[in-house]
């Protein structure tokens, strides 16, 4: 009987103990003041609210295909795949040797004639509400491919200074070289298309 005693006098005590530095914090709370190593967890912020709020990720999410000829006038289109869950809308950037193209954000894209020697890719964006915003992006194209064009007058209307072998710097005019009087476009494949209007042999076709 004495230890059951002793052991309930030592629980009540410890009770007591507790009970008291429960008080002690409550006061100390409610009056602005707290010991120098006490915490107090923060509220979260806007920012972790936000993305706790878009936690979910898309199960599904295909790399895009690009489908088209690629060549100049021609029209490459992407196909996004089949996402899941269904995104609620997609946006597109076309790129050109891995640079992005101004105004290219649609969903399909005529081929350029500067994109002529150069791969095509393109990144699609899916977004849905609550979901985290997913970019993936398609294998680039092979080359894209020039054309043969009837005479000067139509070559320059797409390369309004001519086209160039790749490595040519100068004009040669009477067999004198001169510089270029304007952006000539560089692609041997190009010139070698049109090499009948290079009628001086200087290897550039069209110059002006």
């Amino acid at each position: 009987m004495n230890s059951l005693a002793t052991a309930r006098s030592t629980f009540a005590a410890r009770h007591v103990r507790l009970l008291a530095v429960t008080v002690v914090i409550a006061l100390g709370l409610s009056a602005g003041a707290l010991p120098a190593n006490a915490t107090v967890a923060s509220a979260p912020s806007a920012t972790a609210v936000s993305m706790a709020a878009k936690v979910a990720k898309f199960t599904r999410a295909p790399i895009p295909v690009i489908s088209g000829t690629r060549e100049v006038g021609k029209v490459l289109t992407a196909k996004t795949g089949v996402w899941a869950p269904n995104p609620v809308s997609f946006s597109y950037q076309w790129k050109r040797a891995g640079v992005a193209i101004a105004g290219a954000t649609r969903s399909s894209y005529v081929v350029r004639p500067g994109d002529v020697g150069k791969a095509i890719a393109v990144t699609v964006t899916a977004k849905r509400t609550k979901y985290i915003s997913t970019t993936r992006q398609s294998a680039s194209t092979g080359k894209i491919l020039g054309l043969a064009y009837k005479n000067c007058t139509a070559l320059t209307v797409a390369y309004p200074h001519g086209v160039a072998k790749d490595g040519v710097k100068f004009n040669l005019a009477n067999g004198k070289p001169r510089a270029f009087k304007g952006p000539t476009f560089h692609s041997t494949a190009l010139y070698t298309l049109n090499k009948k209007s290079d009628r001086d042999r200087d290897g550039i076709a069209c110059e002006r």
